[in-house]
């Protein structure tokens, strides 16, 4: 996935894409040690703008179906992700490097990330690749936990069963299972 800069016209240039989640190189090294799963292909759209001889907006969206496994109950379910962003891409001169710049000396405390820090990205050249930004979306919005639903019950910690399938009449359990020792010291 990459633009030619100077083939954008003075419109802006948009496109469609479709690629498997394999063609993004993180994401096929999640699918390979089973980390995660993927029911679709990674589909989008991405619009440029070239804003003045440094500088293009790219406003995008991309959504794919998750393979999940709950964090509750562990049923497998799918997931759809989708989002839209928007990068400001910064040409760079030749042999520089922006993260050499003075405003980011190691002498400064309390620097913060900016909105604007994290929507700028940098290029050199005639070529943008984007390949690595539509990874970095999704990367950044797969669910820390997936849950199958908001009111999955989970498993019953004594027997092991799915308590949105059946209940179980195990006693529950009081207290946490690593302090059960502590109960039959005397004081």
């Amino acid at each position: 996935m990459k633009i030619t800069i100077s083939h954008i016209p003075p419109g802006g240039y948009h496109f469609e894409f479709t690629e498997n989640p394999e063609f993004f190189p993180v994401l096929a090294d999640m699918i390979k040690h089973n980390e995660i799963g993927f029911a679709s292909h990674v589909a989008g759209e991405i619009s440029a703008v070239v804003m003045s001889d440094d500088l293009v907006e790219i406003k995008g969206r991309v959504s794919v179906t998750l393979s999940c496994e709950c964090g509750r109950c562990l049923e497998p379910f799918q997931e759809q992700l989708k989002r839209t962003f928007m990068l400001n891409f910064v040409k760079i001169p030749d042999g520089k490097n922006p993260l050499s710049d003075d405003s980011f000396s190691d002498d400064d405390e309390g620097n913060e990330i900016t909105d604007k820090d994290i929507t700028t990205e940098f290029f050199n050249g005639d070529i943008i690749e984007l390949q690595s930004a539509v990874q970095e979306q999704i990367l950044l919005n797969l669910p820390p936990r997936p849950l199958c639903s908001e009111k999955c019950k989970g498993l019953c910690p004594v027997c092991g069963s799915n308590l949105n399938l059946s209940s179980c009449n195990c006693e529950p359990v009081k207290g946490h299972p690593a302090f059960a020792v502590l109960k039959g010291l005397k004081t």
